[in-house]
């Protein structure tokens, strides 16, 4: 019969009541399952290739003191994955959840940048134009459009970037016979060596650590988010939260990468994100005129002391560019993307009206639910 005692695992550190494993030399205390943990794991939210398992943090000289999955503090004392090349620790149990399996790990993947390379390989410079002693991009050849983008300053409300999908604010690059814009933060992202493909905000999560303005601290990368709620809109995560480790402050993904500036139809200077309520009395979305939480993100116009919900201003469909044609064969004429909010005709595949989402045919009597098609 085996001697049951309580201890803290030197592998994993946490607490067990078993029959360990000992070392008589060095005196490690291991639970049974953490015998066969592997040496070296790779995680799906990190970018580095491995991290290692060690069994005295301290002795790495790391100065990292929080799991870099679930934004706890760690034990130095005891077991963790570790990666030297940027200090990312992870609890044994966290990364065991959250590791690849042996097949995705052994992969040839790369690890998703942005370095010099990705930058001058996603356009060329056709133009420059001297401006003092700067230098200004006037003209450029991008890799995902046929034509040149030419630089303007020429804003529209309703003018969203074809990269981000989000309004356009800043000085952008267009094309000049096509309904084609791009923001000059957009123009910078093209992955060419491998066949991922990344939503321009999604790169966002690819980092372990975020630097927010509605925040003074770092913000870190939590997958395990249980019960907590977004600073931002105050809705629950569902699919984890940039973190502070010093103060109770979540940000969702969406909130996270909510723009600093916004235009809406309802004004005609931008909206800028703002994070504390400085008035005490205006406390209304002056778009859809219903009452607000001043706890909570909005954006607002000091000039005309204009405030609105992010959803109102961004609108129903944020990331969706309307008035794209798009060519398919089972009809024989373009279909534009439209948004139906009035006099719905009858979708041609369903029968049932075309309320949202919609492609119409401009040349036909021809209509269908953008999610039937």
């Amino acid at each position: 019969m085996l001697k049951i005692v309580s201890f803290t695992c030197n592998a994993c550190g946490t607490d067990g009541d078993d029959s360990p494993f000992v070392c008589t030399v060095c005196q490690l205390i291991v639970h049974k399952t953490c015998i066969s943990f592997p040496r070296s794991i790779k995680l799906r939210i990190h970018q580095h290739p491995r991290i290692i398992h060690t069994h005295h943090l301290q002795q790495c000289n790391s100065r990292n003191k929080y799991c870099g999955i679930c934004r706890d503090g760690v034990d130095t004392n005891y077991g963790v994955y570790y990666c030297q090349d940027c200090d990312f620790v992870a609890h044994v149990n966290c990364g065991i959840q959250y590791r690849q399996s042996n097949t995705e790990s052994d992969e040839d993947e790369r690890s998703i940048t942005m370095n010099d390379e990705f930058i001058e390989s996603s356009f060329d410079i056709i133009r420059e134009i001297k401006h003092g002693d700067e230098r200004i991009i006037a003209e450029i050849k991008h890799f995902s459009h046929q034509h040149n983008l030419i630089l303007s300053d020429e804003f529209s409300t309703d003018l969203k970037c074809d990269g981000c999908m989000l309004p356009i604010c800043t000085p952008f690059y267009s094309c000049t016979g096509c309904n084609f814009s791009l923001d000059k933060a957009c123009i910078s992202y093209n992955y060419h060596t491998c066949n991922h493909s990344l939503d321009v905000r999604c790169l966002i999560s690819t980092k372990d650590s975020i630097e927010h303005s509605g925040h003074e601290h770092p913000l870190y990368l939590a997958v395990e988010s249980e019960n907590r709620h977004c600073s931002g809109c105050g809705v629950s995560a569902e699919y984890g939260t940039f973190r502070c480790v010093d103060c109770d402050f979540n940000l969702d993904f969406k909130c996270a990468t909510l723009p600093d500036k916004a235009r809406h139809r309802y004004d005609k200077h931008p909206l800028f994100l703002t994070y504390i309520d400085p008035n005490d009395y205006q406390y209304v979305c002056q778009i859809c005129e219903k009452e607000r939480d001043p706890k909570l993100w909005f954006y607002r116009c000091e000039k005309c002391d204009f405030d609105a919900n992010p959803e109102c201003v961004l609108g129903k469909y944020p990331f969706i560019k309307l008035g794209d044609s798009y060519i398919f064969d089972n009809h024989p004429h373009p279909l534009v993307l439209v948004e139906k909010i009035e006099d719905y005709p009858a979708c041609h595949d369903c029968g049932k009206p075309c309320d949202g989402l919609a492609l119409e045919c401009h040349r036909c009597n021809f209509i269908i639910h953008w999610k039937r098609w």
